[in-house]
């Protein structure tokens, strides 16, 4: 009996301390990843000495991620800093793991798979906004760079819902998400195209439910075959140049307080201390001058229209951290709408609306439109081998936000006619002067304001929403200068970092425009104090 107690009070003990364990590693671990998580913002002199100093590459300036206050920069960076194997016992017997026999030729020593011989395999360059979502927006932005190499076909331009990928995955504005979920979700269930669920989180941080995703997400979802982690023993930066050869990798970085105001050249930490866990896109490489080319999520007002390049050696430790994803091609051919492009607004009566095709032995070529929970055919003529046509009579359409795709067709192997269909894509119309409604909330007309402040906007367009917003400062000499979101929600705070500006008399306002129709809220004085 005393033995059985002891044994059960040993086991008790046992329990407490395991959990105690586990919640001591989980809030190290999650809050801090073992790194001191920087509290205050080093001044951009203090950057432009260090990488004097130590000779880096690269240069620093104000932007509108530099300008964003601290707990908005760590908003921006959703990735767990320190991947979870990185715990593992290692193991140095090479014969466990399976080693390839197949012969390949040298790797080139430069490749960039956005700039090919002039050919852009990738995406276009996106904006997470205020929410820890990067995991979202590079996997995403891997799987439609992957798409176009796997199938041969820079211009698919296919384009998912970072905003389902997200919500449906588990993510949170306030705590990202695991880059290794993202690619076990897209293995699992897929990802459909950016209609089903516009990307909303990035203008105040919020999260949106999963219901809140189309009703036929589930056969509208993209799946891929497979994905791997790229890793060696030991690792060395040749493996994921070599793994770069047949497309992007998801990568997951560590940030410093330092990248913030990267504004371009090859960027290398030189002071500091860590903000957070950031993931991207790798999409490159320059093996002579050792660094990657890399895509990001904050827009393309940000870095090198978008992009960075980073000394493989970095601090960041981009390179060890990266997953690739496997996918399956379009065996008999596939179908996309390549214009209008994402986002652009059709003002004209008559638009050209193209589809690119490599199926082959086709029958018709036509264009859907879901008008009214109707569906209008339009039929599309032949321009080029792969290419077809519809002149788009847009007076049939009242303005506003259309979903549209591309159908094929064609006979299958057994001679029976089948259709088949492009991923679904938003349309943009716009006949008559737009209403736009926007108010500038704070701050205030006389207000004393010093560090750095959110200009509260709230704005709304009809029949369109508003596609640009942006906040305008000038001082006593009249010079103007601004801050703009591209893809603003009814409801966007925009930064305005005043110790980067003179002490006196400002006076600001912002705009709101749908197309080339904008508006100004009423312009007031303030007093920068610092």
């Amino acid at each position: 009996m005393n033995r059985i107690k002891l044994r059960i009070r040993f086991d008790f003990l046992n329990l407490i301390s395991t959990l105690i364990f586990v919640f001591l590693f989980s809030t190290f671990f999650l809050s801090t990843n073992g790194f001191a998580i920087n509290k205050s913002k080093i001044s951009l002199h203090e950057i432009e000495k260090a990488i004097k100093e130590k000779g880096a590459n690269w240069s620093a300036g104000t932007n509108r991620i530099w300008e964003s206050d601290i707990d908005i920069q760590k908003k921006m960076l959703g990735a767990p800093i320190r991947p979870i194997n990185e715990f593992t016992f290692i193991t140095d017997d090479l014969s466990l793991f399976p080693q390839s026999s197949e012969e390949t030729a040298p790797a080139p020593s430069f490749y960039d798979w956005s700039n090919v011989n002039g050919i852009n395999y990738m995406g276009p360059v996106t904006n997470q906004g205020k929410c820890g979502s990067c995991v979202a927006f590079a996997a995403v932005s891997t799987l439609e760079g992957q798409v176009n190499i796997t199938n041969g076909w820079p211009g698919f331009n296919m384009k998912f819902s970072e905003q389902h990928l997200f919500s449906c995955g588990g993510g949170e504005c306030a705590n990202g998400w695991s880059h290794y979920s993202a690619a076990q979700y897209l293995k699992d269930k897929g990802v459909p195209d950016e209609a089903c669920f516009p990307y909303q989180s990035g203008g105040m941080g919020t999260d949106y439910a999963c219901s809140k995703t189309c009703g036929n997400a589930i056969e509208r979802s993209y799946k891929i075959r497979n994905y791997e982690e790229i890793r060696g023993l030991p690792y060395s930066t040749q493996i994921v140049v070599d793994a770069l050869r047949t497309g992007p990798l998801m990568a997951v970085m560590t940030v410093y307080a330092d990248f913030m105001s990267y504004t371009g050249g090859i960027y290398e930490h030189v002071i500091g201390d860590v903000v957070g866990g950031h993931a991207v896109t790798l999409v490159g490489y320059d093996n002579t001058l050792k660094y990657w080319i890399v895509k990001n999520s904050w827009g393309e007002d940000w870095g090198e229209k978008g992009y960075f390049r980073i000394k493989m050696d970095d601090d960041s430790d981009i390179g060890p951290q990266t997953i690739k994803f496997i996918l399956t091609p379009f065996a008999a051919g596939a179908v996309t709408i390549s214009s209008p492009l994402p986002r652009e607004i059709i003002a004209s009566d008559f638009y050209n609306v193209i589809i690119d095709t490599n199926y082959k032995e086709i029958i018709k070529v036509q264009l859907a439109a879901i008008v009214s929970n109707e569906t209008k055919i339009f039929n599309a003529v032949k321009i080029s081998e792969t290419q077809y046509k519809v002149n788009l009579d847009t007076k049939a359409f009242k303005s506003g936000v259309y979903q549209t795709y591309a159908k094929v067709t064609k006979k299958d192997n057994n001679g029976n006619l089948k259709e088949y269909k492009s991923q679904i894509k938003r349309f943009y119309i716009l006949h008559e002067t737009p209403v736009i409604r926007l108010t500038m909330n704070s701050p205030k007309n006389g207000d004393k304001i010093s560090d750095r402040i959110y200009v509260d906007f709230t704005g709304t367009g009809s029949p369109l929403p508003i596609h640009k917003l942006s906040f305008y400062y000038k001082n006593s000499d009249n010079v103007i200068k601004k801050v703009t979101s591209n893809e603003p929600a009814e409801r966007t705070l925009l930064s305005w970092r005043t110790t980067a500006t003179h002490n006196g008399k400002y006076e600001i306002w912002g705009e709101g425009c749908i197309k080339d129709y904008c508006i100004e809220t009423s312009h007031i004085n303030v007093t920068v104090e610092n």
